[in-house]
């Protein structure tokens, strides 16, 4: 049962990250957002919290405002006061969770009098408990990645300068260029990976790992860091016929799984996918590299809430298409210069 309105703060309470159950829900996370245009905020009440991301840039005309919820410890009472707070502010679409975290329960979904479509998901989550050699014997596949690439001479090291990390944001340019190409996908401005790279790599929040073959950067990834888990949030690679089968992808991940298990840490989630056997579906891909790990298929739930369903049309048919051909125009063409914030 409902208990009240939820307020929305501006600010996290100094308890936050022990609440928080998720990377994405980190503070230093949320600030990074501020550079795709969305604007942090806050809920809690008791065990349960969310981190709100909103994206309205004319808030007065009440036609493009998008929210995204991102909960833990949640239940159906209380991400239907937070769903209520949207409304309030006149957000026409609200989305819990995303392809990389939802909620755990499909049943905190239940939102009487809202028009809701929940989302089944997938994530692989590897143990890594384990003694290295008997992990690297489990992948099902996987391994003869990781020895091809050792074989052609990548190496993977960290992020560690400036340059580091402009030179993993061109690569992941080309890598969106690719994807955009038969699907939907939101290029991330360099601010986004300098934020990131600023505020959550000095605390362990956040590692890049980049492979080089002879000096050149052909792949790239980014991985979050929060309570027992690694997760893999981003990754980029490059398309040139001469570097694709050296494997540079398998090995900066099996160098964050083992930069995972230094650290102390027990789980490895390899941040998403969608389960198929459909050589024609774009996301087929990523499934069939992903499970090659050995790892085990885990469910989580999204949902995608209208609130005003005419306004949410009209995005769908104008609004997103558009955002999709001129956003990474607007990206490419703004300046971070070092130390300073857009």
């Amino acid at each position: 049962m409902s208990r009240g309105p939820i307020a929305l703060s501006a600010s996290p309470s100094a308890a936050w990250k022990a609440i928080a159950r998720d990377p994405v829900q980190l503070p230093e996370f949320a600030e990074a957002g501020r550079y795709l245009g969305y604007r942090p905020h806050y809920a809690l009440r008791g065990g349960a919290a969310a981190l709100v991301q909103i994206r309205d840039p004319l808030p007065a005309l009440g036609l493009f405002g998008r929210a995204y919820v991102y909960p833990s410890g949640e239940d159906a009472a209380f991400l239907g006061d937070v769903i209520d707070a949207l409304a309030r502010r006149g957000i026409p679409f609200v989305r819990i969770g995303n392809t990389m975290w939802g909620v755990r329960e499909r049943g905190h979904l239940v939102l009487p009098g809202r028009r809701v479509t929940v989302i089944p998901r997938h994530t692989p989550v590897l143990d890594i408990t384990g003694d290295e050699r008997l992990l690297f014997a489990r992948m099902e596949g996987a391994r003869r990645k990781i020895r091809k690439a050792e074989r052609e001479g990548v190496e993977v090291t960290e992020v560690r300068s400036l340059a580091d990390v402009e030179a993993y944001h061109r690569l992941s340019v080309e890598t969106a260029d690719r994807i955009r190409t038969r699907s939907r996908f939101t290029e991330l401005p360099l601010g986004f990976f300098l934020d990131i790279w600023r505020r959550m790599v000095p605390p362990g929040h956040a590692r890049f790992f980049l492979a080089r073959h002879r000096g050149q950067l052909i792949a790239g990834g980014l991985f979050l860091v929060h309570g027992d888990t690694m997760v893999y949030y981003h990754g980029a690679s490059t398309r040139d016929r001469s570097h694709t089968l050296r494997q540079a992808p398998a090995a900066c991940f099996w160098a964050s799984i083992r930069e995972a298990k230094a650290l102390g840490l027990t789980r490895f989630d390899f941040g998403g996918c969608t389960p198929t056997d459909n050589v024609t579906d774009p996301r087929h891909g990523v499934w069939e590299f992903k499970k090659k790990w050995g790892a085990r298929l885990v469910a989580f739930y999204n949902a995608e809430v209208l609130l005003a369903p005419r306004v949410v049309a009209l995005q769908d048919r104008i609004v997103g298409p558009v955002w999709q051909g001129l956003h990474p125009l607007l990206w490419r063409f703004r300046r971070c210069p070092a130390g300073t914030r857009w």
